[in-house]
């Protein structure tokens, strides 16, 4: 059996554990990811449609925090070129969502050895370190939504201004 990377030492039953709801899809990436004996690219929908929403409900706050910097520094720094660079970040988060999560399973569940957990214990603190937000989600939600109704007042504002000047 050729050299795997560690993650892909996960079991289904763990994963889907970790995942919680809609497993299926990410179980058979891990399965499909062992056949190949590395890791796989998918595309998931809600993270390229709402990527920040999307990391806030699969707990994923490292690379929320990493994506609003990002998107930040491009739109001081490169406003001009924003829009563009932030469907590139996006198709990124949602071709890469799968991966990550994985790689965050496998963490967790390499730190339920550590503790000495049997399988029974290590489920249940997979399901409990992993799963999804649905508070933190519809925060991120509404800040997002919240910025956007701000942008568009201003770009009223500004059109107005305009029509008058």
């Amino acid at each position: 059996m050729r050299d795997q990377p560690e993650e892909l030492q996960l079991t289904e039953e763990q994963m889907a554990a970790f995942v919680g709801p809609n497993s299926a899809a990410y179980v058979k990436y891990l399965r499909k990811s062992k056949e190949k004996g590395r890791r796989k690219v998918g595309f998931i929908w809600g993270a390229f449609l709402a990527p920040p929403v999307w990391l806030a409900y699969r707990k994923l706050y490292f690379y929320l925090g990493v994506y609003v910097a990002v998107v930040a520094a491009l739109v001081v720094f490169l406003p001009s070129s924003a829009a563009g660079a932030g469907t590139g970040i996006s198709v990124a988060v949602a071709m890469t969502g799968k991966m990550l999560i994985m790689e965050r399973a496998w963490k967790t569940c390499d730190k339920s050895y550590d503790m000495e957990m049997n399988e029974a214990q290590r489920l249940e603190y997979l399901a409990r370190k992993g799963g999804v937000s649905w508070i933190a989600g519809g925060i991120v939600l509404f800040v997002f939504l919240s910025i956007f109704a701000l942008a568009l007042d201003a770009l009223f504002a500004a059109s107005q201004q305009g029509i008058r000047g």
